[in-house]
């Protein structure tokens, strides 16, 4: 039976799920399908009318097959909004997102027969109090003691998963677009490496209002790429950076031409990378089995929120 370490990012629209190989020594990506190509894995529900719950993808396929009743939107707003009205029933989130995710993590019997939960790290764009304390609390119905669970926020997860890579990704700051239905929001590292650790400080930049989500659907290749240029030429000036990150269904295609050359420039890497939040997860659950924290890293992060093992 295997001992797992897992990642988990709980997104509103849609999750990802990392699993620690080590006999590969990384984290590895939980395939939604079965042909091991399509990651992103769809947050909704479905209450099929003899009771019986459907999660993700099958859960989809049964609301367009008008099976049952769907259930979205569990995730956002938890603290503000903590119920579901749906059909006229009343569902609590906590309840929805401990369903949810017991019925996801079946997916990992893809890759292992047999495993328990040695260690689970569940990343959220933004955390609360509220939402730590309804993961911590419903975690032992996935069979995770509370010392064994973390709760983050996703740029607590990118630092993880940027400061896991080789030093030469982080010598100087890194940046991660985001690009999704939402619209875009980069987030920007600061990299200050000194004799006895290097000292990271995180950076979100919202950038909404110059990328839609729309925008995807309503602009042509060309003009994509373009009014991304456009931005780029505004976040980037005057910054110095080792490395780059895309990730988000947005940067799915081929619209990336002149934005791409701009971000490619000598000394520097780019990478699109759609496991970023679960694999820095799964990496910030190794390192606390591991009993160690990352050689020459402290984070200065603005908002820091503790309850348990939960951070921002």
């Amino acid at each position: 039976m295997e001992n797992l370490i897992i990642g988990y990012d709980l997104g509103d629209m849609y999750s990802r799920i990392s699993w620690y190989n080590e006999k590969k020594g990384e984290p590895e990506a939980v395939a939604v399908l079965d042909n091991g190509k399509l990651f992103k894995l769809p947050t909704v529900l479905c209450l099929k009318p003899d009771g019986t719950w459907l999660a993700g993808a099958q859960a989809e396929e049964a609301i367009s097959a008008h099976v049952g009743t769907e259930i979205r939107n569990f995730v956002q707003n938890y603290e503000a909004e903590p119920e579901v009205e749906v059909a006229g029933q009343h569902y609590e989130k906590k309840f929805l997102i401990q369903k949810y995710i017991e019925m996801t993590l079946n997916l990992l019997r893809q890759y292992v027969e047999s495993y328990t939960i040695r260690y689970m790290t569940v990343t959220v764009e933004q955390v609360s109090k509220d939402l730590i304390s309804g993961i911590l609390e419903i975690a032992p119905d996935w069979g995770v003691p509370e010392h064994a669970m973390r709760v983050q926020s996703h740029i607590a997860s990118f630092e993880n998963f940027v400061m896991s890579q080789k030093k030469e990704l982080w010598q100087q700051d890194v940046g991660l677009f985001e690009y999704d239905e939402a619209g875009m929001t980069y987030y920007h590292l600061t990299i200050q490496n000194r004799r006895q650790a290097s000292v990271v400080k995180a950076q979100t930049v919202p950038l909404k209002m110059y990328m839609s989500g729309q925008m995807y659907h309503d602009l042509s290749p060309v003009d994509l790429d373009r009014q991304f240029l456009e931005v780029l030429n505004q976040v980037l000036s005057q910054k110095i950076i080792s490395t780059i990150f895309l990730t988000g269904s947005g940067f799915d295609g081929k619209w990336l031409n002149l934005s791409l050359k701009r971000m490619c420039i000598p000394g520097r890497r780019v990478f699109i990378e759609e496991n970023i939040y679960a694999a820095g997860a799964c990496y910030s659950g190794l390192l606390d089995v591991e009993g160690r924290s990352l050689k020459q890293f402290v984070a200065l992060d603005d908002d820091i929120i503790q309850i348990g093992r939960a951070h921002v």
